[in-house]
């Protein structure tokens, strides 16, 4: 082929060119997702894999990619569906603003933006949000940017660091983590993270000195009436069931013995396709047909869900076409060759890395999936 040989330079070279192709040039899922798969391609190609072994390459990383979590992508949407179309999302965002007060109306994004963003996808919950916002700021006449940043910021850091969500679960699904684990303890890091930057960042006075206002056409987006939501307390609910039911079984694992029977349970229930196609049979019921909908109409709702994240499913599986073909060509080794000798923590360099392609790209999952693949190999060195 046209690259073979050498001490494992042109490896990173090629597959460093590539990743750069796909991270400069357009952020739009369907542009990553295409450059992936050729991008997996080529450098196959390049590196003098067979043909036949390229595609296998790519075939075998598709598949073990998406493994069972197109199950969790798939639940988590149709569940954030029903949060939003039945007002359950509104009302918790409402009732938290109405606890927190005008002063304090940024802890009620903050807190509204992440319980709402770890079952709903960042882009569904910020439609969700969106309108809300508006009328805070119309009715309180507090700056646009005071009040938005926080609930972005929310959700933009459990859209990051929180299974369900993509990058998240797909990390936890390559190193074969427990999605229960992984949730507590991205928790530990989205909520401080989400508070130092959306609460203390949004106060400084380069965030308020950007002007901001409400875009003309976009006012009109449909907030729910009172009488038109459902309670508090039963949407709350709704929205942390795969929550609880992953906790308790992160729990049992911490505090039962391996040999309990009862463990049994508590993985299937709390594994997370289980726990999010639970979920969502219940929210059918207490967010659909107990609010007077027909069960044909929230099936309908939740088919449309499904198609809003094609996109994504495709983005994770050229994602995992391409891990695969660099670890099949040797990029790995190579790699490994070269970061042996430097004096720095392998989860530092990675963070660098991802951290970089994250302002990039854009897209918090294409840069978790781009580093991901990596990390297995900078562990070794």
């Amino acid at each position: 082929m046209l690259i073979s040989g050498g001490n494992g330079w042109h490896k990173i070279i090629v597959t460093a060119m590539f990743d750069a192709s796909v991270a400069t040039d357009d952020a739009y899922l369907p542009g990553i997702r295409n450059k992936l798969i050729l991008v997996s391609l080529i450098v196959g190609l390049l590196e003098g894999m067979p043909l036949g072994s390229v595609t296998a390459s790519i075939y075998k990383g598709i598949g073990g990619q998406l493994n069972s979590l197109i199950l969790i992508l798939a639940f988590g949407a149709m569940l954030g569906k029903l949060l939003a179309d039945s007002g359950a999302a509104q009302r918790i965002a409402t009732t938290f603003i109405n606890m927190f007060g005008k002063k304090n109306v940024q802890w009620a994004m903050i807190v509204t933006s992440i319980i709402v963003g770890i079952t709903m996808f960042f882009e569904a919950g910020f439609i969700v949000l969106i309108p809300i916002i508006y009328t805070i700021v119309a009715e309180t006449g507090l700056p646009l940017m005071y009040v938005g940043l926080p609930a972005v910021i929310g959700l933009s850091t459990t859209h990051s660091f929180l299974p369900p969500h993509p990058g998240p679960a797909a990390v936890s699904t390559i190193f074969g983590a427990s999605m229960g684990h992984t949730l507590l303890l991205g928790l530990l890091i989205a909520i401080p993270a989400a508070v130092i930057v959306g609460i203390f960042y949004s106060r400084t006075n380069f965030v308020l000195s950007a002007k901001a206002s409400i875009p003309a056409g976009l006012v009109t987006t449909k907030v729910f009436k009172e009488e038109e939501m459902p309670g508090f307390g039963v949407s709350i609910f709704s929205a942390l069931i795969p929550i609880l039911l992953m906790a308790i079984s992160t729990l049992g694992d911490l505090t039962l013995s391996k040999k309990d029977p009862i463990l049994v349970y508590l993985h299937f229930f709390g594994d997370a396709p289980i726990a999010l196609l639970l979920s969502v049979l219940v929210s059918m019921v207490t967010l659909g047909t107990n609010r007077g909908k027909k069960l044909e109409e929230v099936v309908a709702s939740m088919g449309v869900s499904v198609k809003s994240i094609a996109m994504i499913i495709l983005v994770i599986a050229a994602g995992g076409a391409f891990k695969q073909v660099i670890v099949d060509a040797g990029v790995g080794k190579a790699i490994t060759a070269m970061t042996a000798g430097l004096n720095i923590s392998p989860i530092v360099l990675a963070w660098i890395i991802a951290a970089t392609l994250r302002i990039a790209v854009g897209s918090a999952t294409v840069a978790i999936k781009c580093r991901v693949k990596r990390m297995p190999i900078f562990i070794l060195c």
